[in-house]
């Protein structure tokens, strides 16, 4: 993920923010990212949502990461 980020010119402080946001949601769900299922994904930020408030962008953010790495 990191070298995918580097390799695309990300800014050090974006990269920083989505490894952030990952490790987030691997702590929650308390397993490895590249083991997290879609629906698995779906479940958990809609819980999020309801629960917590989180916004459309950062829902978006989120599936967005777990898509593209």
């Amino acid at each position: 993920m990191y070298e995918y980020m580097r390799l695309r010119n990300y800014a050090p402080r974006t990269i920083k923010s989505y490894i952030c946001s990952v490790a987030a949601v691997s702590k929650d769900l308390g397993k490895s990212p590249d083991l997290i299922r879609t629906e698995e994904l779906k479940s958990y930020l809609f819980g999020k949502i309801e629960h917590d408030g989180l916004s459309p962008t950062s829902i978006n953010h989120i599936l967005s990461l777990f898509e593209n790495f």
